[in-house]
């Protein structure tokens, strides 16, 4: 597989699960320049619990497209190098401003229609969502409860400009 070098926005850090498959290995994501979701697993808890690692930091890596065959998600990605060694810091996102360069990159367009948000994450889906604890598999099981019958709005999304 071709390794890529990526800039990405760290904005999720997943709690661990002890496994004796993959020991203290967990998933991290966040977003590329353009506001695109980057899954990377398997991330080394250590990393997640460093303080030069917290969220909204900016990290270069080298990453390796997941195998469709193992991982379904297409912002799927693993590390080049599984110790991390390549991985640098080259930035942090503060909170000032009410937080405009962070919500220049993580809320670039907003949903209020969970219906709007299923419709548009179809066509990027390939296969049934098995136990995927990511925001379509939420969005599809408020859909598919009882109490989702009730109307939905009709503005399907907001894009969020600083004016906003």
């Amino acid at each position: 597989m071709k390794k890529i070098r990526k800039k990405v926005l760290l904005t999720v850090k997943a709690y661990p699960l002890p496994s004796r498959s993959y020991g203290e290995l967990v998933c991290t994501a966040g977003v590329d320049e353009d506001g695109n979701w980057v899954r990377i697993y398997p991330v080394p808890l250590a990393f997640l619990n460093s303080e030069e690692f917290k969220k909204y930091t900016w990290i270069e890596i080298d990453l390796i497209k997941r195998e469709k065959g193992k991982d379904f998600r297409p912002e799927s990605h693993s590390p080049a190098n599984l110790d991390l060694s390549d991985i640098e810091v080259v930035g942090v996102l503060g909170t000032g401003h009410e937080w405009a360069e962070r919500r220049k990159y993580c809320l670039r367009e907003v949903y209020t229609s969970l219906r709007k948000l299923w419709e548009d994450a179809k066509p990027a889906v390939t296969s049934p969502l098995p136990c995927s604890n990511g925001p379509l598999h939420a969005a599809n099981l408020l859909l598919n409860h009882r109490h989702a019958a009730a109307p939905i709005g009709d503005s399907s999304r907001i894009p969020l400009t600083s004016e906003s």
